[in-house]
């Protein structure tokens, strides 16, 4: 291996996402994070938005719960990304604030379950960022996606995209719905893939990350001097099926939902 060449680890996230007639709900876990978020809606638009935190890497994350109501009486969309221009994303906690997206596109839907695998590779080679892995929806489809420096180099359909800046260019790349939702999925994915560079147990407040202040809710100058670190709250998986344990299998859920 060369001086500069280094491997990070192996990331995994898993989003999943059931709903009823007036409900709908989505939940996330990776290395760092575990946190949902339920909906309720009359067909139209969002009656109610309650957030869930049950393991966060800074002690005022669940605070963040509050500002879910930003999306009360907010049409249903059925783009993710159309959910989020509707709100200050900077004032809200990103992982619960895109759940809330998501299971408000599912209303939009009418997806009653779907749950989506992200696994990554993090690495520096050859002096480049290198992000590599793979989506999979259920069972049924998986993407081999690469992206280097941030830019992607596979989905061919994405090649030279930024992918970061997906909200720009994915209503005219993708072709479905399912591949909008698909992308917002895997670029969250890839954004927090990154934090296997960081030892967030190395650092006591979030203040001590000051290069991320204001970017969001627990990253604010008025609170991140109080943001004080989870300790031993992250957590290595090295599989899939590990993630989300808390919750009703695929197949429970739809049990219920029949």
């Amino acid at each position: 291996m060369k001086p500069h060449d280094r491997f990070f680890g192996r990331f995994h996230r898993r989003v999943r996402i059931v709903g009823d007639g007036s409900t709908s709900s989505a939940d996330v876990e990776d290395d760092e994070h575990r946190f949902g978020a339920d909906i309720s809606h009359d067909g139209r638009r969002v009656c109610s938005v309650a957030g869930r935190a049950m393991r966060t890497p800074w002690t005022t994350c669940p605070s963040a719960a509050a500002q879910l109501a930003e999306l009360n009486d907010t049409p249903l969309l059925s783009s993710p990304y159309q959910v989020l221009r509707q709100i200050r994303l900077a004032h809200q906690c990103t992982h619960m604030i895109d759940m809330a997206a998501l299971a408000v596109s599912a209303a939009a839907l009418g997806i009653r379950q779907r749950q989506y695998d992200a696994v990554l590779a993090v690495e520096d080679k050859d002096g480049a960022d290198w992000r590599i892995g793979t989506l999979q929806r259920d069972d049924e489809l998986q993407t081999l996606w690469v992206v280097e420096d941030g830019i992607v180099r596979e989905p061919r359909l994405y090649s030279g995209c930024e992918m970061q800046r997906s909200q720009r260019w994915i209503e005219e790349r993708a072709s479905t719905i399912e591949e909008i939702e698909s992308v917002f999925v895997m670029q969250r994915a890839m954004l927090v893939a990154g934090g296997k560079r960081v030892v967030l147990d190395q650092h006591e407040t979030a203040n001590d990350q000051v290069w991320m202040t204001g970017a969001c809710f627990a990253f604010q100058s008025s609170r991140i001097a109080e943001a004080r670190r989870r300790f031993g709250s992250s957590r290595t998986f090295s599989r899939s099926d590990e993630l989300l344990a808390d919750l009703d299998s695929p197949q429970d859920t739809a049990a219920k939902l029949r």
